[in-house]
């Protein structure tokens, strides 16, 4: 009964987000797109950056020694 309970909301979650592929979203893409609150591209790539540094302090990988000779 409980999975029946928690599937109901997930097919109902992919049924809502395969209609954004409609031309009745049309208008809300658009919106969403070019809202100036969106990260552009240079802010996300700082954020990945960060991102990253923060995993390697916080879970450091060794690095993979190279043979030079």
């Amino acid at each position: 009964m409980s999975i029946r309970r928690l599937l109901w909301p997930v097919a109902w979650a992919f049924w809502w987000l395969n209609l954004w592929g409609e031309a009745a979203f049309d208008r809300l893409r658009a919106i969403l797109m070019n809202h100036p609150w969106r990260l552009r591209k240079p802010v996300t790539y700082r954020f990945n950056w960060i991102a990253t540094l923060l995993r390697e302090l916080l879970h450091p990988h060794p690095k993979l020694a190279t043979n030079t000779g």
